[in-house]
């Protein structure tokens, strides 16, 4: 097994399929389409069970994209707070 995926399994094999990816243009675009469907619409994805690799590399992205996305919502909360904080000023008469 070592002669065929590495030493590290996981890492090597996320590069690959990445590789894989990016190397292939129309790939690159299903996959971007794919990862858009995912990240839109979960409850509907079809995952491409065929392709395990692909399928790691899609719940990896999209893992990503949800932490992306929530820290964009919390520092956008933390800056809504501190405008409120400095218009206090505003609501003394």
């Amino acid at each position: 097994m070592e002669k065929i995926f590495g030493t590290c399994l996981g890492w090597d094999l996320i590069d690959a399929a990445l590789e894989r990816i990016r190397s292939d243009k129309q790939l690159e675009k299903t996959f971007l389409a794919d990862l858009q469907h995912l990240c839109d619409d979960e409850d509907t994805f079809q995952w491409p069970l065929d392709d395990p690799h692909y399928c790691l590399v899609l719940g990896l992205l999209k893992k990503y994209y949800d932490r992306l996305i929530s820290k964009l919502s919390e520092d956008e909360d933390q800056n809504q707070d501190e405008e409120d904080g400095a218009d206090w000023w505003k609501s003394v008469e």
